[in-house]
């Protein structure tokens, strides 16, 4: 058994039929197993899965009675059989020959990033402004802790199995467990192959989401206290426009405090308008760095989903 395909589900009945029959499909003998790894579902994930038992004995399920992506990703590894772990989620759909690909560059490396795509089902149009985002954030970033996700990677089991995720943490623990292994382990980009990660969210809880991760961000760098780690490690550039964010709005804040004690309202409104043009401009120094287009509508996008980043990152690190 070359490959474990470990799969972590919670209440995905709408989504986890759709992504077992992706990656059946791709089923060569001996080449990989399944497991899915549940967290107490509620729904009928569990009957779903058992469903796929039946007709591919290479499908295994492990119910757990606690839910966490850590948790769940360590009860996996301890449980597979394979000397690589491919890590995915229940509400993907992977695309073709993607664990054939993965399989070629197995001997040479210990960890293989595929590609993610964020679709968010009830917002139209949303592939492609998430084709784009991804242009923006991932496909211009190039170390590992950057770009390594576990909604689409394989990893040696023994770098596992030596470090596992850390299960107090309730977002971004592979970035946080990537960390520990940048530059001192054979890593490898996958070119093409790729899962569509299927959000079920409008644009607010998508936004509650980059909150909620960029929070966790301000809390791994505040935990670390790392001058190397902020400034070598481009993934936390969140970091970087956080501060200096904070700075802008020191500033305008000066300037309207000013502007009250010099009866000068006029000068009052720079203290609105310097904050918006920093943003703007830090936007559109984004897309002439990596020579990206965007939409009036996907710009819109970008430029609130910084609030969801300044805040959460700001709240993780002071609060």
């Amino acid at each position: 058994m070359n490959i474990s395909i470990i799969i972590i589900t919670r209440n995905e009945e709408k989504r986890i039929a759709e992504c077992l029959q992706s990656i059946c499909e791709q089923y060569t003998e001996d080449l990989f197993e399944i497991l899915v790894i549940d967290g107490d579902s509620t729904d009928r994930t569990v009957d779903i899965v058992k469903g796929f038992q039946k007709e591919n004995n290479f499908i295994s399920l492990i119910k757990c009675k606690q839910y966490g992506y850590g948790y769940q990703r360590n009860v996996g590894v301890l449980n597979a059989r394979g000397k690589y772990v491919v890590f995915l989620s229940g509400d993907t759909v992977v695309s073709k020959k993607l664990i054939c690909k993965y399989n070629k560059y197995l001997d040479s490396h210990d960890i293989i990033q595929g590609s993610v795509i964020n679709v968010i089902d009830k917002v139209p149009f949303s592939k492609y402004i998430m084709e784009a985002c991804y242009l923006i954030y991932h496909e211009y970033l190039y170390s590992m802790a950057e770009t390594f996700s576990t909604v689409n990677v394989c990893v040696k089991r023994d770098l596992l199995l030596s470090r596992g995720f850390d299960e107090k943490l309730n977002a971004l623990e592979d970035k946080e467990w990537a960390l520990d292994f940048e530059g001192s382990v054979r890593y490898y980009r996958l070119k093409s192959g790729c899962v569509y990660h299927k959000i079920h969210d409008n644009f607010f809880q998508y936004g509650k989401k980059i909150y909620k991760e960029a929070r966790t961000v301000g809390g791994i760098l505040s935990k670390k206290r790392s001058r190397e780690l902020k400034e070598n490690v481009n993934f936390f550039e969140w970091y970087s426009y956080t501060k200096h964010f904070l700075a802008v709005l020191i500033i305008a804040i000066l300037v309207f405090i000013l502007s009250v004690i010099q009866k000068k309202l006029w000068l009052s409104g720079f203290s609105f308008i310097i904050p918006v043009v920093y943003k703007i401009a830090y936007i559109i120094s984004i897309c002439i760095k990596w020579k990206i287009r965007l939409s009036i509508y996907s710009f819109f996008v970008t430029y609130n989903y910084y609030d969801c980043v300044f805040w959460g990152v700001f709240r993780g690190l002071f609060v």
